[in-house]
C-alpha cells in the first residue's frame, strides 16, 4: 500500500485555489431570505461578570443561580459556563501557542477588548500616563482574546488582533488634544455653564471678584462705574462669536480646530445653549460684565461641542463594533463630557442603545484635567463640581451598558489591576430565545444572581439580532474576518506539512478537521491564511456534503512559503449556521543533520476498505496507521539514508512498535519519501508518540515526531439468543481468529531446504532411484554431498535425465536463480511423475519468490510420498501461517505432532497456528509445555501475550481472569529472559491486564 495514493484520495477533491477571492457556493441563501434555524432550543449568548466585594470572580454558579428578566418577564437560562482566564494565561505575552489541534468548542473562545481614547477631552500627557499603567492588563490577555484601539475623533486605529503588544505600543504613543477653553479665565467650567444658562447669582459672584464690585446697570441689580477687572488688568477681548454652533478646541497649535464631519452631534441634540430674550441679555451690562458673559458663553459652547463631537464619534465606533460578533468590553479613556442637564439623559441613552446593539459593555476611565494649567490665570473655585460635570455622563453610560466607571486622579495602575482581576473569570450564559424576539426590537434585560454581596455586570438590553442576521451574505465572511471564532458550528482542525511537488520554495500545508453540530446538506469550508501581522497570504474554499453523521471530516491542502501563519478555517452549513477557528502553524522544515524533513503525516486506514484520511489527533485500535516523512537534501546523502518508524508512549520512551520505512525517490531531485504502516490493534487506548528516526548508515541524524491518541474500537453487540458470541457450528474451544499485527513466522529462507541435513536427506532419496545408477550421476551426487552445490556443473546432456535436471535445479537454486531452477525441477517431474523431491524444491522456488499459496500446494502434493520428512511439514505449516490460514496449518500439524511429539519446532508452530485459528485454549496449553521445558521462542510468546491481552481488553477471558493474568505474567517473564525486541510493548500489555478487573 502506498501512502501517497492515500493522501491523494483524501485531498484530491478538496484542493484549495491559492490566492483566489473566496465566494460562497451555490447553496448561498439570498440576502433577503430569513435564517432557517434548526429545531430545538435557541439561545442568546450573554457574557456576565460576577465578582465579590474584593473584586474577585465568583466561581461555582449554575444556570439556576442566574435570574434573567427580559422586558420584565422571566427568561430561562439554559447554560452557564464559567470561563477561567487564569488557566489560559500564556507563558510569553502576545505569542500564541502552536497547538496540534485547534477547536472552537468549550471555553477557549476569548473576549474582545476595545481601547477607545477620547483625545479631544484629554490633556497632552494624561493619555500616555494612563496607557503606561495598562501594561499589566495586556499581560493577562491570551491568544484567544482580541484587542483593538480606536482614537477619537481621528486615527490611527488598530483593528482587532491577537498581537496585543501592537495595541499596547500604539496606546503608549497616544497624546491628548484637549485644551482649556480659550478666553475663559475667570473661574471654573461649572461657573461658565451657570452664567451661560443665565444664572444671575453665578454672574454676580464672578463680577464681584473680577470687576472690582461694579454691578450690572440694567435689570434692577444696581450699577457701578465700569472698570477693568481686579488687578488693574485690562480684560482680554472676548473671542469672536462662534459660527455654526462653535468648534472644539484642538489642533497642534492649541487654537480651535474643526471637528471631522463624521463626528457631529447625536441625533436630536442641540448645538449649544439658547439665549432668552429677557433677563440678562448682555445689553444692560457694563463692559467687564459683558466680557465675562461672552467668555462664559463661548467656553460652555465650546465644551459642549467638544462633548457632542466625542459622543458622535463614539456612536460611529459602536456602529462599527456592532458588525463584529460577540460581546465586547470597551475601555473608554476620557476627560469627560460636559453636557446640558436637560439633554444629558437622552444623549447618553442613545449611546447606551448603540452599545447594546453592538453588545458592548463600557468601562470608563475618567482622567480629570490638571488644576495647575499654564493657560489658567487662576485656579478653579469649584473643582468637585467641575469634575462631576465631566464625569457624570461617563458614569451613567457605564452603568447602563453593564460596565463600571473609574477615576484616574494620579495613577491608573490600581484601575487596570481591578479590571484585570474582575475579568480573570466570567460567565457565558445562554438565555433562551422567545418567538417574540423575532420582531428585532430591543428589550430591557436585567441579570441577577441568587447570592448576596456580589456585583453583577451585564448589558441592560436584550438584543437577539446580530450583524449576520441582518445580512445573510455576510455570515461566512464574518466568521472568517471576525476577530473571534464563531461557535454556531463546532470545528476541530489540525495541520501537517509535506513537500510541495510543484516547487521547492513552498510547502504543502495539509489541513484536516471535523465539523460537528452541522445541519445536513451542502456546506462550505473557507480558509484564510494570514501572517502574524494580520496580512492576508492566501485563501480559498471547498464545497462539502454533510450526510447527517455526528461529525463530518474534511481535508484540504494549500501551498505556502515557509513562515509563521494564522489559519482561520470557517464553515457554513445548509441552515446558515457558521463556525470558525484559528490555528497557528509554523511552516518550516525540521533540520536532521545535513538533511531537512517534514512530517510525520499520520493517515488512518480503516479496516474493510473504507476511505483513508488524515488523522486529526486520534485513531482507533481496529485501524492501521500509515506514516509518511518527506526528506530533502543532497542526492548522495539521501541514497545512504535509512528511516525507522516507531510508536512510543512518551517522547523519549522505548519503542512499543517499530517498522522500517520504505524509501522511494521523488520525481524532483533532492527529495525522498519515507512510508510505513503499523497496526494499532496491539496498543491499549491512550496517548502515544509517532517517531521517525533518520539515520545515515549507523549515524543517527535526528527524528521528527507527532503525538496522537489511540481510541478503543467499537464493541460488537451480541444479538439475543447468541449471548456466548460463538457461532452454532463452532466448537466451544474455538474463538475468533487472531489477526496478527505482524507476521509471527519468519519469511521463507533457502537455508531451510539447502542446509546440509535437509539437502543430504533428499540427495540420499534421489541416489536410491534406479535412474541414478550411472557413473556420471553418481559423481554429481557425491560432489553435491561432499563439497556442496557451489560450482556444481551439470551439462545439458546430463540435465536431460530426471536426476540430472534435479541436480541442475539445485545448483541454480543455490545461486538464487529461482525461475531457471523451477524450470529444471518441472523438467525432472515431466520425465518422471514420481519425482517428489523435485516437487519439494519447486515449492521452495515458489516460497523464495513470495508465492506461499503455490508453495503450499506443491508441498501438500509432495507429502504424498515425502510425508516422513519433518522439514516438509514445517515448511507447509509456515506457508499456511504466512497466508493467515492457521486453520489449515493446525490440521497438518496435528498429524505431524502425533508422529513426532517431541519435535519442538512443530510444537512451536502449532502454538502459533492454534492461536491464529482461534483455538486459544489448545495453543496456550501447548505453549505451557514449551515454557516448562524452556523450549519456547519469541514469536510464540509474543503472539500468546497478544491473545491474552486482547482477552482482557474484550472482557472475554480464555479460562478465567485470574488464570489468564497469571499465565500472562509467566509468559512475560519468559519473554523478558529471552530479551525479545517487543519487551516495552509487552510490559504495556501486562500493565493493562494487571489493572483490569
Amino acid at each position: 500500500m502506498q501512502v501517497r495514493s492515500i493522501l491523494a484520495i483524501a485531498a484530491a477533491a478538496t484542493t484549495l485555489i491559492a490566492g483566489g477571492g473566496a465566494v460562497l457556493s451555490g447553496q448561498q441563501t439570498r440576502p433577503d431570505q430569513p435564517p432557517a434555524f434548526r429545531t430545538g432550543i435557541e439561545v442568546v449568548s450573554v457574557d456576565v461578570g460576577v465578582v465579590d466585594k474584593q473584586g474577585q470572580p465568583l466561581h461555582g454558579l449554575v444556570p439556576t443561580d442566574f435570574i434573567v428578566t427580559v422586558g420584565g418577564q422571566p427568561r430561562r437560562v439554559v447554560t452557564a459556563e464559567f470561563v477561567d482566564r487564569t488557566a489560559e494565561r500564556p507563558t510569553t505575552v502576545g505569542a500564541p501557542d502552536i497547538a496540534a489541534v485547534s477547536t472552537n468548542e468549550g471555553g477557549g473562545v476569548g473576549r474582545l477588548f476595545v481601547f477607545i481614547v477620547d483625545q479631544n477631552t484629554l490633556d497632552l500627557g494624561n493619555a500616555r500616563r494612563v496607557a503606561s499603567a495598562a501594561a499589566p492588563f495586556f499581560d493577562r490577555l491570551t491568544f484567544a482574546d482580541r484587542s483593538a484601539l480606536m482614537l477619537m475623533p481621528l486615527g490611527p486605529n488598530v483593528p482587532f488582533t491577537w498581537a496585543h503588544t501592537r495595541v499596547q505600543q500604539q496606546l503608549s504613543r497616544v497624546s491628548g488634544m484637549g485644551r482649556q477653553a480659550s478666553g475663559w479665565e475667570f473661574g471654573s467650567l461649572s461657573e461658565a455653564r451657570d452664567i451661560s444658562t443665565r444664572n444671575p447669582i453665578a454672574l454676580r459672584s464672578i463680577e464681584e471678584r473680577e470687576c472690582r464690585g461694579s454691578s450690572i446697570s440694567a435689570g434692577g441689580l444696581g450699577s457701578s462705574p465700569a472698570g477693568p477687572p481686579s488687578g488693574g488688568a485690562t480684560p482680554p477681548a472676548g473671542p469672536a462669536s462662534p459660527t455654526g454652533g462653535g468648534t472644539p478646541p484642538g489642533g497642534e497649535t492649541g487654537g480651535t480646530g474643526t471637528a471631522p464631519p463624521t463626528a457631529g452631534p447625536p441625533a436630536g441634540a442641540t448645538s449649544g445653549p439658547t439665549r432668552s430674550p429677557g433677563g440678562l441679555g448682555g445689553f444692560g451690562l457694563n463692559a467687564c460684565s459683558r466680557d465675562i458673559q461672552m467668555q462664559a458663553d463661548s467656553a460652555w459652547r465650546s465644551a459642549q461641542m467638544n462633548s457632542l463631537a466625542s459622543l458622535g464619534a463614539l456612536r460611529q465606533f459602536l456602529e462599527v463594533l456592532g458588525r463584529v460578533r460577540g460581546d465586547k468590553t470597551v475601555i473608554l479613556i476620557s476627560g469627560g463630557w460636559p453636557l446640558e442637564e436637560r439633554e444629558e439623559n437622552s444623549l447618553v441613552s442613545m449611546v447606551a442603545a448603540d452599545a447594546a446593539a453592538a453588545r458592548a459593555s463600557i468601562f470608563s476611565i475618567f482622567v480629570p484635567s490638571s488644576p495647575f494649567s499654564a493657560e489658567r490665570r487662576m485656579m478653579t473655585s469649584t473643582p468637585m463640581a467641575d469634575n462631576y460635570l465631566h464625569l457624570g455622563p461617563l458614569e451613567t453610560l457605564s452603568a447602563m451598558t453593564g460596565g463600571a466607571s473609574f477615576r484616574a486622579e494620579v495613577g491608573a495602575e490600581r484601575i487596570f489591576e481591578q479590571l484585570g482581576r474582575e475579568m480573570a473569570g466570567y460567565y457565558r450564559i445562554g438565555v433562551e430565545k422567545d418567538p417574540a424576539d423575532a420582531d428585532g426590537k430591543n428589550r430591557r434585560m436585567k441579570v441577577q444572581v441568587s447570592r448576596s454581596g456580589v456585583n453583577v455586570r451585564a448589558r441592560e438590553v436584550f438584543d437577539v439580532r446580530s450583524y449576520e442576521d441582518r445580512d445573510w451574505a455576510a455570515r461566512l465572511a464574518s466568521a472568517i474576518d471576525g476577530p473571534v471564532p464563531a461557535t454556531g458550528v463546532g470545528l476541530r482542525v489540525t495541520s501537517y506539512l509535506s513537500a510541495d511537488p510543484d516547487t521547492g520554495a513552498h510547502r504543502r500545508l495539509l489541513l484536516s478537521g471535523e465539523i460537528s453540530r452541522a445541519q445536513r446538506g451542502e456546506a462550505t469550508v473557507r480558509v484564510l491564511v494570514s501572517d502574524l501581522q494580520g496580512t492576508k497570504v492566501t485563501s480559498g474554499e471547498v464545497p462539502l456534503m454533510h450526510t447527517g453523521e455526528d461529525t463530518m471530516p474534511f481535508s484540504t491542502n494549500i501551498a505556502v512559503p515557509p513562515g509563521n501563519y494564522i489559519v482561520r478555517v470557517g464553515v457554513i452549513d445548509s441552515a446558515g449556521h457558521v463556525g470558525s477557528v484559528d490555528h497557528r502553524v509554523d511552516v518550516r522544515d525540521v533540520p536532521v543533520g545535513p538533511l531537512s524533513a517534514t512530517g510525520p503525516l499520520l493517515v488512518r486506514v480503516p479496516a474493510g476498505g473504507a476511505d483513508a484520511r488524515l488523522a486529526l489527533d486520534s485513531a482507533r485500535q481496529n485501524e492501521r496507521l500509515a506514516l509518511e516523512v518527506d526528506l530533502e537534501g543532497d542526492t548522495a546523502r539521501l541514497d545512504g539514508t535509512d528511516v525507522q518508524f516507531e510508536i512510543a508512549a512518551t517522547t523519549d520512551g522505548p519503542a512499543l512498535i517499530h517498522t522500517p520505512a520504505v524509501l522511494s525517490r521523488s520525481a524532483r531531485d533532492g527529495f525522498m519519501l519515507a512510508q510505513g504502516a503499523v497496526d494499532l490493534r496491539v496498543l491499549p487506548p491512550g496517548s502515544y508518540i509517532a517517531r521517525a528516526k533518520i539515520k545515515a548508515g549507523a549515524e543517527p541524524l535526528g527524528e521528527v515526531r507527532r503525538a496522537f491518541t489511540v481510541l478503543d474500537s467499537p464493541r460488537l453487540v451480541v444479538e439475543a439468543g447468541n449471548a456466548s458470541g460463538v457461532d452454532a457450528g463452532r466448537t466451544a474451544t474455538s474463538r475468533h481468529a487472531a489477526r496478527l499485527p505482524a507476521v509471527a513466522v519468519a519469511p521463507f529462507a533457502l537455508e531451510q531446504v539447502l542446509s546440509a541435513p535437509v539437502l543430504h536427506a533428499f540427495l540420499d532419496r534421489v541416489a536410491a532411484r534406479p535412474d541414478a545408477s550411472s557413473p556420471a550421476v553418481r559423481e554429481l551426487l557425491d560432489r553435491a554431498r561432499s563439497t556442496g552445490l557451489e560450482g556444481l556443473a551439470v551439462t545439458d546432456a546430463q540435465a536431460g535425465a530426471p536426476v540430472g535436471a534435479f541436480l541442475k535445479g539445485l545448483a541454480l537454486l543455490a545461486e538464487n536463480k529461482l525461475e531457471p531452477a523451477a524450470a529444471s525441477f518441472r523438467s525432472a517431474m515431466r520425465t518422471s511423475a514420481d519425482f517428489y523431491p523435485a516437487m519439494v524444491y519447486l515449492g521452495a522456488c515458489y516460497a523464495a519468490g513470495g508465492n506461499d499459496k503455490e508453495a503450499a500446494g506443491a508441498w501438500r502434493t509432495a507429502l504424498i510420498r515425502e510425508g516422513n520428512t519433518v522439514a516438509v511439514h514445517a515448511m507447509l505449516a509456515d506457508a499456511f501461517l504466512r497466508q493467515g490460514r492457521g486453520d489449515l496449518a493446525v490440521a497438518d500439524l496435528t498429524d505431524a505432532r502425533a508422529r513426532w511429539p517431541a519435535d519442538e519446532g512443530l510444537n512451536r508452530r502449532f502454538v502459533v497456528a492454534a492461536l491464529q485459528a482461534g483455538r486459544h485454549t489448545d495453543g496456550l496449553q501447548a505453549l505451557d509445555d514449551l515454557v516448562a521445558k524452556k523450549a519456547d521462542d519469541e514469536p510464540s510468546l509474543a503472539l500468546a501475550l497478544l491473545v491474552l491481552y486482547e482477552a482482557f481488553e474484550s472482557r472475554e477471558p480464555i479460562e478465567s481472569i485470574d488464570r489468564d493474568r497469571a499465565r500472562m505474567v509467566r509468559y512475560a517473564d519468559s519473554y523478558r529472559a529471552r530479551g525479545g525486541p517487543s519487551l516495552a510493548l509487552i510490559d504495556t500489555w501486562v500493565d493493562v491486564a494487571t489493572r483490569k478487573n
